[in-house]
């Protein structure tokens, strides 16, 4: 049996233990934004683009506070 694995990058000392996917959940939020930003002009899907919107930044929020 291996031995244990870390689950993404080395952890390390810092604000952030894993720089790279807080900065890849960072990115996750602006998307999120961007997304909720098209639900306003959208004619159609506008419910559907806003709770995706707010369920792809909520995702960076958690992933944040993970890494």
């Amino acid at each position: 049996m291996l031995g244990a694995v870390p689950d993404c990058e080395r952890v390390v000392e810092g604000l952030f233990a894993q720089p790279t996917n807080a900065l890849s959940s960072l990115v996750f939020l602006l998307a999120g934004g961007w997304v909720a930003a098209q639900a306003r002009r959208s004619p159609v899907h506008r419910r559907e683009l806003a709770v995706f919107g707010a369920a792809v930044a909520s995702n960076a929020v958690g992933g944040m506070l993970y890494h």
